[in-house]
């Protein structure tokens, strides 16, 4: 067991010296789910932030991990209290019949101010939990793959990976004031015989409203590179694509994850040592970054550049087991500096003064799939949604031109309907056959402030059958 506390029970008796007097530690904080659960992990966390009349400021944290038997003993409050405190007790459960169904239970409880004696027992149901319904699609099998939900109690989080035992995973998920959540699944997570991370995708930090329910598929094709958005509830509001300056400080940052779902980010795919993407990122025609990674950090620009456009490149791949075909993703976009406009106030980016560039961005939609992202021959429509950095919906776009293959080495021109940020394209699917079973993709796309998106994705589907 493990104990927590602050003064008077702690009390300095010499140098170097302090005692604490574990026998005022009284109280326990117990968790009760209205739903049959065995406990995993257990994480006690205690804050104490306390200020003095000269502006100084000290914050105190204690936090304590452990599984279902770990006890953790806390003293109440006593007298005055002084300062803030935050008391939060996160537990992940597991459903003790997984094999008749499959769930995890994710509490979030927590107690601000003073701490009471004795036990304190916060119950979780339906007036303060929400349900998310998971799917996962794209691999022949999940045995090797991890899914971790990490919970929020304002900015302090824990979570735990665990197999998702099946491609449907039910979470049951404390939800409420100060409440938020994020989740991420490797397809594949194996140390034998490297240490290899396949098949990455992670979602928006969300709060959804106790008694909701949300539907998350994950993996769904094509991949492909998405930057990553902004949320209300997202902790570091980092800019998706920004030119950052601070004095004569000039940099650049960008969060564009390739391999991405509709729903998630992505990320490139990791055998020890080698990871298997690359990127490239120009300022006018100076090179600030050529070689391996993924479009997720920053760069300096020189001393004194004044670039009128910032082009970027970056290609990964994904292959090998338990992948049911290889998949390339190639992308390059560019935009106009001067097309660039304020970023949000609480945007972050690489500077102190954050200038966000509306890069083009493509999200996809295909109905039809099936659990190993294959689609069906005959008369098919792949939705577009066309994004910029920035902006709730896309301006001024210009033109919109689509083609495919099915063999890997002929592309040609496929139709594209619609208008605006919603395009469609139509496709003929033939049936499968040998050196025909996949459907690659490249679709191109510009806007009227000179910004340009072209992307190619090789076996972006398969052909069902």
């Amino acid at each position: 067991s493990f104990v927590m506390g602050t003064t008077p029970e702690t009390s300095i008796t010499g140098p170097r010296e302090i005692v604490f007097d574990a026998r005022k530690a009284t109280a326990t904080m117990r968790t009760s789910v209205d739903r049959p659960m065995t406990p995993l992990m257990a994480d006690t966390t205690l804050l104490r932030s306390v200020g003095s009349p000269d502006s100084g400021f000290a914050t105190f944290f204690w936090s304590v991990g452990g599984d279902a038997s770990t006890v953790v003993r806390l003293t109440p409050t006593v007298g005055s209290l002084h300062g803030d405190q935050l008391l939060s007790r996160n537990v992940v459960g597991v459903n003790p019949d997984s094999v008749k169904r499959n769930y995890r239970v994710l509490t979030a409880n927590a107690i601000v101010g003073r701490i009471p004696n004795g036990v304190i027992v916060r119950r979780n149901d339906r007036t303060n939990m929400t349900t998310f319904q998971n799917r996962f699609v794209g691999v022949k099998d999940y045995s090797s793959a991890m899914f971790a939900r990490t919970i929020y109690t304002g900015n302090f989080g824990s979570g735990v990976g665990l197999p998702p035992g099946g491609s449907t995973l039910t979470e049951y998920v404390s939800a409420g004031a100060g409440i938020s959540s994020e989740a991420e699944l490797n397809q594949y997570f194996s140390f034998d015989p490297v240490f290899t991370l396949k098949g990455l995708f992670n979602s928006s930090t969300s709060a959804p409203r106790p008694g909701t329910v949300t539907s998350d598929v994950w993996g769904q094709a094509p991949l492909h590179q998405r930057f990553t958005p902004v949320t209300p509830q997202t902790l570091l509001k980092i800019c998706p694509a920004c030119l950052g300056a601070d004095g004569s400080y000039r940099g650049f940052n960008v969060q564009a994850p390739p391999l991405s779902d509709r729903q998630h980010g992505g990320g490139i795919d990791f055998v020890d040592p080698d990871n298997f993407g690359s990127v490239t990122i120009k300022a006018d025609n100076t090179v600030l970054y050529d070689g391996p990674g993924q479009l997720t950090g920053g760069s300096e620009l020189p001393s004194r550049a004044n670039p009128k456009v910032i082009s970027m490149s970056a290609s990964a791949t994904r292959s090998g087991y338990p992948f049911p075909r290889t998949t390339k993703m190639t992308t390059a976009v560019s935009t106009k500096v001067s097309a660039g406009f304020p970023a949000p106030k609480d945007w972050l980016c690489n500077g102190t003064t954050c200038t966000v560039l509306p890069y083009l961005g493509l999200d996809y939609t295909a109905t039809g799939l099936d659990s190993l992202n294959a689609l069906p021959s005959g008369k098919r429509a792949i939705s577009l949604d066309i994004s910029q950095v920035g902006r709730a919906t896309a301006q001024g776009i210009t033109s919109v031109k689509a083609w495919v293959s099915y063999d890997g080495r002929t592309w040609t021109a496929a139709p594209v309907a619609g208008s605006g940020a919603a395009r469609t394209i139509n496709l003929t699917i033939p049936k499968a056959a040998p050196g025909k079973n996949t459907i690659g993709l490249k679709v191109s796309v510009t806007d009227a402030a000179g910004s340009t998106l072209t992307e190619q994705i090789d076996g972006a589907f398969g052909i069902a059958g």
